[in-house]
């Protein structure tokens, strides 16, 4: 028997180990390959960039005799097929004075070798010109020359432009201001960057420029300026894949006049030959399979050696583990076997092994049995509470009185409030829907938003379109929350609020002795399913007027939807389960004795613990009330 588990454990492990050490060299091997393709390509487009910038700075006046030693320069590149510098004619002529020079470098672009471009050299300007643009510039760079030269803002940018280079550029800019104490320079920057961003909407490739008017247009471009951005810009035709290269390429970068009229001088632009970086890549490439496949074979060599050795000495050490396995399947503590190797395994073997595999599935019984007890979600119920502030308030000016008791582990229900300036609170009511820790999560998300977008100068519409925009990107199937962020100026009296979902405010009126529920005209969908550049309306920010002693309530739909676990039947005799209701809510604010926040809070979750009698708790229970104060 001895020697039959042997061979099967090794035919075993041999089935097991050879594929995945083959694939991961495989895969070892792809991914080296790969990186060092990007990583070349990375530092070759760096180095023809840094390139072209280095003669585009040596034309500082624009000259034709200076662009005619700069050009003897470029072609002095071993890795230069051609290069030309198109200088703006400053007579006011509709034509520009070209320089055209072919390098050393063999090679040929869009159809045409060095051969054919040496031709070139014996056309005048106007024919040259033409020339280039008619067989030698792809479309896109003509593109980009002609917004270039009629000062037109980019109607397309790519996401590492937006995202990545232009930031970089905005904050250097704002330094700059920053180290010559030139504030006002730094406000009126900032204020065009903030149109900038407004101005672009994301697409699958990138980001596109809405309509706007010309005014705005002439301030984008005069913003992309003086950033550094199109000063800088370099463009490289056709796009550098990450997979394939073509034999050359043209960098081309503008030229713009030194001063604040940035007007647009002209441009150079050189095509670089690529045969010997892609006969370099080759044999890297050749380096790499043949190392990969030596490694592999090694590792299956090895592999079969182990194999057989390991599975000689396997039954010995099984029995002693089926003893191990039958003490560790008798204890109680879930948390001290999870995740071993002893959770689950189902094998029908007739040798040893079976009989570890009976013991393991003993164990697994006991540990589902175990697994009841929950302790993760206790604790996690324990840590969420922690996000929610449960200490009332009470001054001279207002008193805050928060309540949330969870039903089962985690949830989505929250709320908080922030004291934004000396005269002013901001409150947030929120109910993520569904329940767990996919909930509990999202509320984490919305408690760090909240924190983060709280200031002297909150906008709730703000507030809440950003956390409907962070629910929608994240792309949480079937998860979307009801919220409302209302702000109180506790002297003056005055709220501001913004509704995702929440179509009702409830407020109990001091001087009428009983509870109002005002229909919110301007209440936007609940936050999450749609972002907010679908939205047929934006969220809207509500103004209103809370009087001395009134009460705002509140709360999530857990208290309306309290259940006692009796049924209760309609009209048509359907039965639905009976539930606590806003008749029963609008009841307990209204005979409360103590008319204060947390006299209200404590008779509803009186009313609602009796309406339950004793039947488990249905959802979470949360509210917050908020009472101004003379």
């Amino acid at each position: 028997m001895n020697n039959n588990l042997s061979i099967k454990a090794a035919r075993f492990i041999l089935i097991l180990v050879v594929p995945i050490i083959a694939a991961t060299s495989l895969i070892i091997g792809g991914i080296s390959i790969c990186s060092e393709y990007a990583g070349l390509i990375r530092e070759v487009n760096k180095r023809y960039r840094l390139s072209i910038m280095s003669y585009r700075n040596l034309l500082n006046d624009s000259s034709l005799e200076n662009a005619k030693e700069v050009i003897h320069s470029i072609i002095r590149d071993e890795s230069v097929i051609f290069a030309v510098i198109m200088l703006q004619s400053r007579n006011g002529r509709d034509d520009e004075e070209i320089i055209f020079r072919i390098g050393h470098a063999e090679g040929e672009f869009n159809g045409l070798d060095t051969s054919d471009l040496a031709k070139f050299l014996e056309r005048p300007g106007k024919l040259l010109r033409s020339s280039l643009r008619n067989e030698v510039y792809p479309k896109d760079l003509l593109k980009e020359i002609e917004l270039n030269n009629n000062k037109i803002v980019p109607p397309f940018l790519t996401e590492r432009e937006f995202e990545k280079e232009i930031p970089e550029f905005v904050s250097a800019k704002i330094e700059t201001f920053f180290n010559y104490n030139s504030v006002i320079k730094e406000l009126e920057f900032s204020r065009l960057y903030e149109l900038f961003k407004q101005s672009y909407y994301k697409t699958e490739k990138g980001y596109r420029l809405k309509q706007c008017s010309n005014s705005e247009k002439k301030k984008l471009y005069d913003f992309l300026y003086s950033s550094g951005f199109l000063e800088n810009k370099v463009s490289v035709f056709p796009h550098l894949e990450k997979v394939g290269l073509e034999k050359s390429y043209l960098f081309y970068c503008p030229l713009y006049s030194r001063g604040p009229d940035n007007e647009y001088r002209g441009n150079v632009t050189i095509c670089f030959s690529f045969t010997d970086i892609i006969k370099q890549l080759q044999s890297r490439v050749v380096i790499f399979i043949l190392i990969t496949l030596a490694a592999t074979s090694i590792a299956v060599a090895w592999s079969i050696f182990l194999a057989f050795a390991f599975s000689s000495t396997i039954v010995k050490p099984l029995r002693k583990m089926c003893n191990r396995v039958r003490i560790i399947s008798k204890t109680e503590d879930f948390e001290s076997l999870k995740g071993t190797q002893y959770e689950k395994l189902d094998i029908c073997s007739g040798d040893e092994i079976e009989d570890l595999a009976k013991d393991i599935n003993l164990m697994t019984e006991n540990l589902i049995e175990k697994s009841k007890s929950d302790k993760q979600l206790l604790l996690g119920k324990e840590i969420q509470e922690k996000f929610i502030p449960l200490s009332p308030i009470k001054d001279e000016n207002i008193e805050i009185y928060g309540f949330y008791k969870g039903a089962k582990g985690v949830s989505g229900d929250y709320f908080d409030y922030k004291k934004t300036d000396n005269d002013c609170y901001t409150f947030i009511m929120c109910d993520v829907a569904g329940k767990g820790v996919p909930a509990a999560l999202i509320m984490v998300e919305i408690f760090t938003l909240f924190h983060t977008l709280c200031n002297k100068k909150i906008n709730t519409a703000h507030v809440v379109q950003n956390i409907n925009d962070m629910l929608a990107d994240k792309g949480f199937d079937g998860r979307f929350a009801s919220i409302i962020v209302l702000t109180l100026n506790i002297v003056t009296g005055e709220m501001r609020f913004t509704s995702a979902g929440y179509s009702e405010l409830f407020v109990y009126k001091h001087k009428l002795g009983k509870s109002r529920i005002f229909t919110l005209q301007k209440s936007g969908p609940a936050a999450g399913v749609f972002h907010s550049t679908m939205l047929p309306e934006p969220y809207h920010e509500i103004k209103g007027h809370l009087n001395y002693e009134d009460i705002i309530l509140l709360f999530s739909d857990g208290i309306e939807e309290s259940r006692n676990g009796k049924f209760a039947t309609d009209e048509k005799g359907g039965k639905y389960f009976e539930e606590f209701g806003r008749d029963r809510l609008i009841n307990a604010v209204d005979s409360s004795l103590k008319r204060t926040p947390d006299g209200i809070i404590r008779n509803i979750i009186k009313h609602e613990h009796l309406f339950r009698e004793g039947a488990q708790q249905y959802d979470d229970l949360t509210l917050l009330a908020i009472m101004r104060k003379r």
